[in-house]
């Protein structure tokens, strides 16, 4: 069987359907639209991050995991919240619970952000 070259239906994607930039940050775009982008944020306790590249709709998830080492000495827990800022930048702030409150914390953090 034989199938045209495309992003169709019944269409056989070419390599040029699966562009990507492997690096930190970085982005893989699919055939059907998709776009995966990543990244590591560090050096505050909040962050505006620019994506790679834009989502030509708009992001449909967003997740910031805190980074630490044991080299780091870190004592606690740390919590991320992601916020969608448009097509093209999200903002995450990272926080701990202290004495029952939650208080920012200056932690590096690797962010996911999954559009259309």
């Amino acid at each position: 069987a034989k199938r045209n070259i495309g992003t169709g239906a019944n269409q056989v994607p070419d390599m040029g359907s699966f562009s990507s930039s492997l690096g930190s940050p970085g982005f893989q775009k699919l055939p059907s639209g998709l776009i995966i982008q990543w990244g590591l944020a560090s050096g505050a306790s909040s962050y505006t991050v620019t994506f790679p590249v834009s989502f030509p709709g708009r992001p449909l998830a967003l997740l910031a995991i805190p980074h630490t080492t044991q080299a780091a000495g870190v004592t606690s827990v740390g919590v991320a919240n992601c916020s969608d800022l448009g097509k093209s930048q999200c903002y995450i702030v990272i926080g701990k619970v202290n004495q029952g409150a939650m208080i920012e914390y200056e932690r590096a953090c690797f962010w996911l952000a999954i559009g259309v």
